[in-house]
């Protein structure tokens, strides 16, 4: 159980599994919560890289956007597919998705699930384009 904000770098991270072949360069989880972290095979994750795995959320369908402890928790985690390029300075939020294939571009901030191999970025991170056809 985590009390307070913890911000091991991935490879240390006790509730983060990486699949073979892959590799970060000094990647960090802002955790508060010990939601899991799952990355798939032969991923690259560039430098500056941030998995915030924090599972209070700040409603903003609320009056308040101000995680009253009425509000239950949701563990929720992230998942990341195999063969995942993740460019410097990405920031991937709680709850995500990214499927196989996905590049994700430098300075992304991933909000939203991710399709498979397709290319996406920006702030929030939007779809640029599909790898392949369906």
């Amino acid at each position: 159980m985590i009390r307070v904000v913890d911000m091991p770098y991935l490879k240390n991270d006790n509730f983060t599994t990486l699949g073979e072949g892959t590799y970060d360069n000094n990647a960090l989880v802002y955790r508060w919560s010990d939601a899991p972290l799952v990355i798939g095979r032969y991923c690259a994750i560039s430098y500056g890289v941030k998995f915030i795995m924090d599972d209070g959320k700040h409603y903003t369908e609320c009056v308040s956007s101000y995680p009253f402890k009425n509000r239950t928790p949701q563990k929720e985690g992230i998942t990341i597919g195999n063969d995942v390029w993740i460019g410097m300075n990405v920031i991937i939020l709680n709850g995500v998705t990214i499927g196989n294939g996905v590049t994700v571009a430098a300075g992304a901030v991933v909000t939203t699930d991710v399709p498979d191999y397709c290319v996406v970025g920006g702030v929030p991170a939007k779809i640029i384009k599909h790898k392949c056809t369906e």
